[in-house]
Formats: C-alpha cells, sequence, structure tokens
C-alpha cells in the first residue's frame, strides 16, 4: 500500500496572528572602536522574507537605520582602519536572492559587489562572510552537488501523510532533501570591485575569519571538526589543522599573527586553548569550565567559560605573545544566567570590568555588571539590569554608575538604561501563569515546571514535554524559561496548559543497563501522577510531547504505561541500528551494550505503543543521526501494528523548526491533534485521508 499525501489546512490566523507576531528581536554587532551595528528581526521571521531591519550605532550612542537595506539576514562584519571611517558588510535579500553588500559609514553609501554565479536561494539564510585585512572581503556563494527540484506548492506547504491501520505503506514524498550545501569562496577588493576564486575546495563553511594581514583566512566546515587555513596568494595554498575547533581568530603578536583554535577538551568541563604560526602550534593551554562565549578586542581574546555541572563560571583574557599568554578570573556572586553572553568588557586602566546577559523567564535579558573584587582574581556583581523581550544590550556607557546602550525591541531607537529601573513595554496581554512544581519523585533529579492558560479556568488537556538530561550536580537554577520546545508555551494562549518535566537520569556505569529505561520512564511517570499536579489539570487529557531524544523517550514511556491519550514526537531517532556507534549519553556501540540499544529503540518497541502518535520531522534535518527517514521508518511500523498516527514532513527546515510557515504549521498539527485524541467538543476541522489500495 501506498500512502500519499494528506491535504493540511492553512494555519488559522489566530494562531499566525497571536503567536507568530512575537516583538522583533534585537542582535548586536560590535566593532572593537566602539561602532556597532543592530540587526532587528522577527523572533520567528518567514521562510520568503526575513523582515528585518539594520540600524548603526556610532562610539557616541548616536543611532541611525542604513537606507536600501531593508531586508538584511545574518550577522554583518566590522572591518576598521587608522586612516578611515569603518566598513560593514554582510548578506542581504535582493533580486530574488541572498547578496553581499558593503557598508561605508563615512559616505553612508551601500555598495553591492558582483560575484560569478547565481546568488543564494531567499531562504532568509546567510553564507559565512569574513575581511582580510580592512579594504578585501571574503563572500560565500553556495552551490550543491546537485539541485533537487522545487518542493510543490511552495516551502510553507507540509507533507502529511495518513493510512488505514494494519496497513503496510510506502512513503513516498513528492520532494526529496536538498543535497548538502556547500560554499565556493570568492575575495573581493572593495575599492575596485573586482573579485576571484579562492582556490581550494567548496565546502560547507560555517564561519569564516580573516587575518589581520590580509593573506590567511581560517574556516570552520560543518562536516569535519579540524579548521582549514587557506593562503590566499599561493596557488593551492590551503591545509587543514589536526586539532578540532569550536572557534578560530587571528591575534596579533611581537612575532607575527597567530591562529588560536578554541574547543572544548574531552574531559567534561575544560576548554583546551592553541595558537599557532605557519601550521605550527606554539602554545598550548587549558581553562577551567566549557566555552561558552568569545569576544575579540583588538589584539586580545576574551572567553566565558563555565562549568557544566557545578554552574562555576570563569572569564579569561589570552594574549599571545604577553607574559602570562592567560590570564583566569573567576565569577563570583553573578547570580545564576542561563546561556550567558559576554556583552562588554573593559581592561583599560588594569581593573577588570566586564558585563553578562542571558535569558529571563519573560523573555526579556537580564544584565550584570561586574568589577574585580579586592583580591584581584574575582568579578562580583555592582549592577543589574532588565531589558525587555526583544532588546539587547550594546555596550556599558558608565560602569561606575551602571548606564548602558540598549538597542530594541525591532527598530526602536537606542536607548539608556541606568539606575534602579527597569526599561520595560507596556503588555497589552495576561500572561499565562507558571507554577514551579519542584521535583515529584523526591531524589531531586526531577523538576515539573506548568504553565497554564492566561484566563485561569481549567485547561482543555495538557501537553506534557520531556527535557531530558544527565544526572548529576545539578547547575544554578537558570534564570530563564526551561529549555523544551520553543513554540510549546504558545499553546497556552490557546486553551491548553504545558508540563515540563525535567529529568536527570542516570546512566552507565552509574546503574546497570537493564534499569537504565526502567528508570527514565518510571521518572517521567512518577511526575505526571503527582498529586500537586492533578490540582490544576486533568490527568486524563493528557498528551506527552518529546523532541530529538526527548523523542524516543516519549515512545518508550507510552509503551510502558498507560498515562497518556495521546503522543507527539519530533526530529528523533527512532531505530538505535542506523546509530551503532553511540548515541545521546551513550559511549559504546551496540556491539558492547546490545541491551541498551534494544530497550532505547522506540521501533522495537512499537507493538507496545498502541496511543496515537503525531510524527513531525524536517525534510531538511542535518543531524546525521535523525535523517527524516526514521520517522517515516516509525511510521510504517506504528501503521502496520494498527497504531492511529500522522506523519508531517517539513518541507525547508531542520533538526527545529525555525520559519514562520513552518512553526504556523506546526501549531495548527498539534492543536489538531491533541483535540483530536482528548475528547475536545470543538476540533479543529480538518479532513482525514483513508488508506489507498496497493496498486
Amino acid at each position: 500500500m501506498t500512502a500519499g499525501p494528506a491535504p493540511a489546512d492553512a494555519a488559522p490566523a489566530d494562531i499566525v496572528g497571536r503567536l507568530l507576531d512575537q516583538p522583533a528581536l534585537a542582535t548586536v554587532t560590535r566593532s572593537a572602536a566602539g561602532w556597532a551595528s543592530v540587526v532587528a528581526s522577527p523572533v520567528v521571521p518567514s521562510a520568503a522574507r526575513p523582515g528585518t531591519v539594520l540600524r548603526v550605532v556610532d562610539p557616541h550612542g548616536t543611532s541611525r537605520p542604513v537606507a536600501g537595506l531593508d531586508a538584511p539576514v545574518g550577522d554583518p562584519v566590522w572591518a576598521e582602519a587608522t586612516d578611515r571611517p569603518p566598513l560593514l558588510a554582510g548578506y542581504a535579500l535582493r533580486h530574488g536572492g541572498v547578496r553581499p553588500w558593503v557598508l561605508d559609514t563615512g559616505a553612508d553609501t551601500v555598495t553591492w559587489p558582483a560575484l560569478p554565479g547565481e546568488p543564494a536561494g531567499a531562504s532568509g539564510t546567510a553564507p559565512p562572510i569574513a575581511w582580510l585585512g580592512t579594504d578585501r572581503l571574503v563572500v560565500a556563494t553556495p552551490c550543491r552537488a546537485d539541485d533537487p527540484p522545487p518542493v510543490p506548492g511552495g516551502v510553507d506547504t507540509p507533507l502529511t501523510f495518513e493510512a488505514a491501520p494494519f496497513s503496510r505503506v510506502r512513503v513516498l514524498p513528492s520532494a526529496r532533501p536538498a543535497a548538502p550545501l556547500c560554499h565556493a569562496l570568492y575575495v573581493v577588493d572593495v575599492a575596485s570591485g573586482a573579485s576571484r576564486a579562492v582556490s581550494g575546495p567548496s565546502r560547507p563553511y560555517r564561519a569564516l575569519r580573516g587575518c589581520p594581514c590580509g593573506r590567511h583566512l581560517a574556516a570552520l566546515v560543518a562536516d569535519r571538526p579540524e579548521p582549514i587555513v587557506y593562503t590566499l596568494d599561493e596557488p593551492a595554498g590551503w591545509r587543514s589543522i589536526p586539532t578540532p575547533a569550536r572557534h578560530v581568530d587571528w591575534l596579533r603578536s611581537p612575532d607575527g599573527e597567530r591562529l588560536v583554535v578554541v574547543h572544548a577538551d574531552d574531559e567534561p568541563g575544560r576548554t583546551v586553548v592553541s595558537t599557532h604560526a605557519d601550521g605550527t602550534p606554539t602554545w598550548t593551554g587549558t581553562l577551567p569550565g566549557g566555552p561558552l562565549d568569545v569576544r575579540r578586542e583588538r589584539d586580545a581574546l576574551w572567553l566565558l567559560t563555565g562549568h557544566p555541572d557545578t554552574g562555576a563560571g570563569h572569564l579569561s583574557l589570552l594574549r599571545p605573545g604577553a607574559e602570562p599568554v592567560v590570564r583566569t578570573w573567576t565569577l563570583g556572586d553573578h547570580g545564576p544566567l542561563h546561556e550567558p553572553v559576554l556583552d562588554d568588557v573593559d581592561h583599560t586602566d588594569g581593573h577588570l570590568r566586564s558585563a553578562l546577559s542571558g535569558p529571563t523567564r519573560n523573555g526579556g535579558r537580564r544584565v550584570e555588571l561586574l568589577v574585580t573584587a579586592d583580591d584581584g582574581e574575582t568579578l562580583v556583581t555592582r549592577h543589574r539590569r532588565a531589558l525587555p523581550p526583544g532588546a539587547a544590550p550594546i555596550r556599558v556607557t558608565d560602569w561606575r554608575r551602571g548606564i548602558l546602550l540598549m538597542a530594541g525591541p525591532g527598530d526602536r531607537p537606542v536607548r539608556r538604561v541606568e539606575g534602579g529601573g527597569r526599561a520595560t513595554l507596556r503588555r497589552t496581554a495576561r500572561r499565562p501563569l507558571q507554577l514551579d512544581l519542584g521535583d515529584p519523585t523526591g531524589e531531586g533529579h526531577t523538576r515539573v515546571t506548568l504553565r497554564l492558560p492566561a484566563d485561569n479556568v481549567r485547561p482543555a488537556a495538557t501537553v506534557v514535554s520531556i527535557v531530558p538530561g544527565r544526572r548529576g550536580p545539578r547547575p544554578h537554577a537558570p534564570a530563564g524559561p526551561m529549555p523544551t520546545a520553543e513554540h510549546l508555551p504558545w499553546l497556552t494562549r490557546l486553551g491548553l496548559a504545558v508540563a515540563t518535566v525535567d529529568v536527570r537520569l542516570p546512566w552507565w556505569p552509574e546503574v546497570p543497563d537493564e534499569e537504565l529505561r526502567p528508570r527514565a520512564t518510571g521518572a517521567i511517570a512518577a511526575a505526571v501522577t503527582d498529586r500537586r499536579l492533578a490540582d490544576h489539570v486533568d490527568l486524563d487529557r493528557l498528551v506527552l510531547h518529546g523532541q530529538s531524544f526527548a523523542a524516543t523517550l516519549a515512545l518508550l514511556t507510552l509503551a510502558d504505561t498507560d498515562l497518556f491519550a495521546a503522543g507527539i514526537v519530533a526530529s528523533g531517532a527512532y531505530c538505535r541500528t542506523l546509530t551503532p556507534l553511540g548515541f545521546q549519553y551513550e559511549r559504546r556501540t551496540l556491539w558492547e551494550a546490545e541491551q541498551v540499544y534494544r530497550d532505547f529503540d522506540a521501533v522495537l518497541a512499537a507493538p507496545s505503543v498502541t496511543r496515537p502518535v503525531l510524527i513531525l520531522h524536517g525534510q531538511q534535518d542535518q543531524n546525521p543521526a535523525t535523517p527524516p527517514e526514521q520517522a517515516i521508518l516509525l511510521f510504517q511500523a506504528l501503521t502496520a501494528l494498527g497504531t492511529a498516527s500522522r506523519l508531517v514532513l517539513l518541507p525547508g527546515e531542520g533538526h527545529r523548526v525555525r520559519s514562520r510557515e513552518g512553526l504556523a504549521a506546526v501549531l495548527t498539527e498539534q492543536v489538531s491533534w491533541v483535540q483530536r485524541w482528548t475528547g475536545d467538543p470543538a476540533p479543529v476541522t480538518r479532513p482525514q485521508p483513508a488508506g489507498c489500495p496497493v496498486g
């Protein structure tokens, strides 16, 4: 039997309008001399047009929009010279494609360098870009090994499949995943506009860093851990640096330019930093904590690191040729920042001052201004500032009084934030109620957070979302919302509750192999049967949700319990024989831990999954463990076993759904699925296809 695509309704206008029209998010790119660019883009951009706005902020704090750039994409890069105003370069949508541009901040003019070949498609995704010195630009032109046919119906049309129970189906989607995206590199002379190709292979580049000397280029590649270094004025002048890299950059030293390579150590909680000259290591050192953020300040590199278990943070200064090469400060009473970003650093008078920020529960950011303590080795918090959703700090203008410049939300003018006050926006809607129900198991390894609809009525149904983690000392409680699928909290605006179960899993060798699965599913079951949860929601109308590895846990919990009315899984790896060399926390191979692979194989567990399952997957999922074939295999297994299931393949989406069109489709599917299987009297109307006979 062949399962044909089931027609999918357009997303309801209220979902698109109320949930996807979020405040524009401001992102800031800073130069070493005090300039900054502010890109204001929607939190949920359209796949066809990002709708972003670019503003430039000078060292005095004066900002102005850039005329002629109504659709920039990605983060621009700065080039600063001593004899002229700085240049800014990036990509923008123009004439149906993503094209490079250069802004002269002195003349306030924008030029568009011409490149051979066709521009990138209008997907809102920017290739990497870098400056070589201050007068040459390296741009990337996307290319593919083969060009896939266009997706029927456009990028906003998901492919959905259903079939009659106990059918044996073949899924034949009319659109196949795109071939891996590679880039051809070109060097553009900004003054003349001339361009030439870089001698070297086409690869899927994810980051480029140009040397200040203008002759060398470092590149990070998506399909390999080692960076590549090009010597641009030599034929076939490229080589690989034999060390993995998370970040690369160039710094001047008394002996010439040095390539700095940063990567996480094999031992958790350590960062390895090395410098290289002509491909030869000149210095190697380790820093406490894993890498979190990097900030370049002229001839120095600042590295923010943190320990994943203890939450201890450190800030390190790297200067090749200095003595010592690295100096490290400990972050003291800075408070628990979730996903911290290093926004500003000042070390001009020998006393270190830094600004860190992290997301808050309401979608804004909390900024902490830290200064050196009396011991000279510890940074302590002097000021705290709160920014509204969509805003971002630009820089600190007065460290003593705690005054900083704020960009956003959206394209609002740059503003100052000072004193003990908070930059706020008037709220036009009531916020959903959020309750921390603590640890229902009493063992300190599970935490449940419940989000209720804003109208305080008992929710029609509850979506239970699993957030797994490795058991160990829990770090500082995050200031931001608990990590979960980004759009799930929006379901509270539609009358549903969302319960997030943060479960820390024990793993081998801490516990025997045969106990891993029972402990995982048992902890989830204990969380949803807790009396405190029953005080707020109906336990007979629970729908279990999981994404990535949590999708496997959701299916195993559906197989081992009867607590849920239905399930929703997304972007999962369901067949463990397709990942035989390890998965998630398991570092042994299939042949070394056969029972673990069997126990965590959702396809093998499919005979015990009797509740309906909605399967969501991006067709361009580049995660090697979760290709779309994993979702197709699960759909085939459940259908053959008689379990009601629905497969939704999302064109243009990867491991996570990012575009406005994709999220609208996902929200519609999820709301319809919850209402369909929890007995809601007013389900979303949608035609339900029947299976097609075998031809």
